[in-house]
């Protein structure tokens, strides 16, 4: 592919799309200050505010994902036990 190619977007539902500026892998600061200029203006309605109070509390279990402790906890908190695994936990 040539240097510089735009990547051609996906068709995404509207409810998706509105979620999707919250979920876009930048560093943890930028994500929470997103996420609580969101919270400020109150711009999550319906479906979305259970979703939203998700990733803020996973936001806050690891602004810095970086970190392995941090790591492993929103990990767990998404439901898997990563702990015993060789990545992060146990060798």
């Amino acid at each position: 592919m040539a240097q510089g190619a735009v990547k051609k977007a996906k068709k995404v539902a509207p409810s998706k799309a509105n979620g999707k500026k919250f979920n876009k892998s930048t560093t943890g600061k930028a994500k929470m200050k997103r996420i609580n200029t969101a919270i400020k203006n109150k711009s999550m309605k319906g479906k979305f505010e259970s979703n939203m109070n998700n990733i803020v509390e996973r936001a806050a279990i690891a602004k810095c994902t970086r970190n392995r402790e941090n790591l492993k906890l929103l990990k767990a908190s998404q439901g898997r036990d990563y702990t015993k695994t060789k990545k992060y936990g146990l060798q």
